[in-house]
């Protein structure tokens, strides 16, 4: 039995192709043919195929409190979801909240969704009510943790997205 793999550019993980032997018959009389101890035989098929992904703001400066588009973005698709980390970081004024992932200090996991290239998300930066400096808010992505049972990914040439954020508290001096 020969095995051909199709080579694609989808991110599948790797696979196992079994055989299983269930009978062995003959039409010479008096012959048996008895089955083996080992009558099953499988091969992994490691997939060659690594999902590069980039990082992009839709904008490159915001107001203080705006939620701010990234969109994560990939040539190629995988077979199933994949969550990629990604780590943001701030200004001291600022804070964040992502609008859909889990949110682990300041790393957020967001899920690339099955069968596409592109994925969209916001993460929403806090609105103070103090007149400080404008800021910004980077999203970098983390490259592929080892030992998770998840398909691989790595970070493509764009990574890291920046936006700058505007103060938007006017500043009272009353005498």
């Amino acid at each position: 039995i020969k095995v051909d793999p199709i080579d694609n550019n989808i991110v599948e993980g790797d696979e196992d192709a079994a055989v299983q032997l269930q009978t062995v018959s003959s039409s010479i009389s008096g012959v048996t043919w008895p089955l083996s101890a080992s009558s099953a035989a499988s091969v992994v098929i490691h997939d060659n195929d690594t999902l590069v992904v980039e990082l992009f703001a839709d904008a490159t400066t915001a107001a203080e409190g705006s939620a701010l588009k990234f969109t994560l973005k990939s040539p190629a698709t995988a077979a199933h979801d994949i969550p990629v980390r990604i780590q943001v970081s701030q200004d001291a004024a600022r804070t964040f909240t992502a609008g859909e992932g889990t949110v682990n200090g300041n790393i957020v996991t967001v899920t690339m969704p099955a069968l596409v290239k592109e994925h969209s998300f916001t993460l929403s930066t806090g609105d103070n009510d103090i007149n400080d400096d404008d800021g910004y808010l980077k999203a970098a992505i983390l490259p592929y943790q080892g030992g998770s049972s998840t398909l691989v990914y790595k970070p493509g040439d764009i990574d890291t997205a920046r936006v700058d954020i505007t103060d938007n508290d006017p500043l009272t001096i009353i005498f």
